[in-house]
């Protein structure tokens, strides 16, 4: 029969403040001579010859679940960006933040990378290979103990058994020290047991390389699972809960990128550089405040349940409450335009790290003014086709912050026969073929952020004229 175990639990904050008090292992106890019962018995998975079959406690153990729900997860990962890749806001998005534009890219050599994934751990696992050609032999736990690692800021916690055994075909026997791997928060080391004791006999797997193993703590049989997480063997997130939270953490990646993209055309003081110190300053400001709910969340005050939840809600304030600020400040804006007209001289774009690109156009005040650069959607600046000239709207901002509301390209237009227009026109006159000679009308529009006619200034309507005239064709003249 095989040989059942009651949970050792393990206090590591008693064995911290009794440090000075315990016996070391030259005082404890002798164990008695080592003499394994007639009837211990390897687990099942390690009987027969080698090498073994491989049974399907050993392929659905906590292990190898662990290992698969890590493919699982790039697989989803993988496969829904490469349906999001597909969304036209994605093509409007990759203009900013370029990597989106090889979405679909990565998420094809990601699928790649799941596939070999999947195939070594088909038939590589080390699971695989210790079930298969690993020689049990009987050892005796001498102490088991619990070792904090991980750093100062995120201390963990791993079990540690010291265990005594006679390799095969000796009969000194060998002491072995066995460390689980990082199980978790130091401050939830109260939720772990592990199986055993001092003084218990356990099943170790000697495999090709000449390493012990505790066949138990490594997870790779689920009969005999040794470390236990409330009472339970370490479960696995199911595939309906692991989507959802994939999905939810992709829709927020997805909305925290709208808010960029909203914030880019709304920037206050109209540069991308304001843009930029003004989220830089907020997202600080942002982080402080969130402090005191990220230490409330990781102190362990409240049920468990709604630490996270805590948490999550400090990283979207940090996150979000910037570019929400930026878009409150416009969208919220009452105050009267201010119309500028302007000479358009060109475009910029300028690209931070290969990752994030912003646009500009670059203006000049009609008569006479100051150069400047105001930053523009990619879209907007795609208007631009063969404009001169513009007209600037900025508002004082809801925050107090002013910011552009648009520059409004000047259109032109032939004016069709008998048609009624109210705004700035240029007349024209044109050579046709025969060598007559057509007069018309060329009708020179510009709507604000309302949609309301901006009407021209002559200033404006003569430079249009000179930059028209110089880029004229032949048997074009304006009068």
């Amino acid at each position: 029969m095989s040989m059942s175990y009651e949970p050792a639990e393990v206090n590591l904050e008693a064995r911290t403040e009794a440090a000075a008090a315990q016996p070391g292992p030259a005082m404890q106890d002798e164990l008695p001579p080592f003499d394994p019962p007639e009837t211990f018995e390897f687990p099942m998975a390690l009987r027969g010859p080698m090498p073994r079959p491989i049974p399907p406690e050993v392929r659905n153990s906590s292990d190898a679940r662990r290992k698969r729900q890590l493919i699982w997860n790039a697989g989803f990962i993988a496969l829904s960006a490469l349906l999001i890749s597909k969304l036209p806001a994605v093509t409007t998005f990759s203009a900013y933040f370029l990597p989106l534009a090889y979405l679909d890219w990565l998420a094809l050599a990601t699928l790649a990378v799941v596939v070999v994934l999947w195939m070594l751990h088909q038939f590589g696992w080390e699971g695989i290979r210790i079930v298969r050609d690993g020689e049990p032999l009987v050892g005796r736990v001498v102490d088991v103990d619990t070792l904090p690692v991980g750093t100062a800021e995120a201390p963990e916690f791993a079990f540690t058994v010291d265990i005594e055994f006679a390799p095969p075909g000796e009969r000194e026997l060998l002491r072995s020290t066995w460390r689980s791997r990082a199980l978790g928060k130091l401050s939830d080391a109260r939720r772990y047991a592990i199986l055993l004791e001092r003084g218990q006999y356990t099943t170790l797997v000697r495999t090709s390389d000449g390493l012990y193993h505790l066949y138990g703590g490594l997870g790779f049989d689920s009969t005999c699972e040794l470390i236990l997480v409330d009472g339970k063997p370490p479960e696995v997130i199911g595939h309906l809960k692991l989507g959802l939270r994939i999905a939810l953490i992709m829709a927020g990646v997805g909305v925290l990128l709208t808010l960029v993209a909203m914030c880019i055309s709304r920037s206050p003081g109209g540069s991308s550089g304001d843009l930029f110190t003004i989220l830089v300053c907020l997202v600080v400001l942002g982080a402080v405040l969130a402090i005191p709910v990220w230490k409330k969340a990781l102190s362990g005050t409240g049920t468990r349940s709604i630490r996270p939840i805590l948490a999550a809600a400090g990283v979207a304030i940090c996150l979000a409450a910037p570019p929400a600020l930026v878009i409150a400040n416009a969208e919220l804006d009452k105050s009267p335009a201010r119309l500028s007209e302007v000479e358009v001289l060109g475009f910029w774009q300028q690209t931070y790290k290969a990752v994030f690109r912003t646009y500009e156009i670059e203006v000049t005040g009609i008569p006479m003014g100051l150069k400047q650069k105001i930053a523009i959607s990619y879209d907007a600046m795609s208007s631009f086709a063969d404009t001169h000239v513009a007209v600037t709207e900025f508002g004082d901002g809801w925050l107090g912050m002013p910011w552009c509301r648009g520059v409004h390209p000047v259109e032109v237009r032939p004016l069709e026969p008998g048609e009624s227009f109210s705004g700035a026109t240029l007349p024209i006159e044109f050579t046709e073929d025969d060598g007559s000679i057509t007069k018309a009308s060329l009708a020179l529009e510009a709507r604000d952020s309302r949609g309301n006619n901006i009407t021209l200034s002559p200033a404006a309507v003569a430079k249009i004229k000179q930059r028209m005239s110089a880029d004229a064709p032949a048997g074009v003249r304006f009068l």
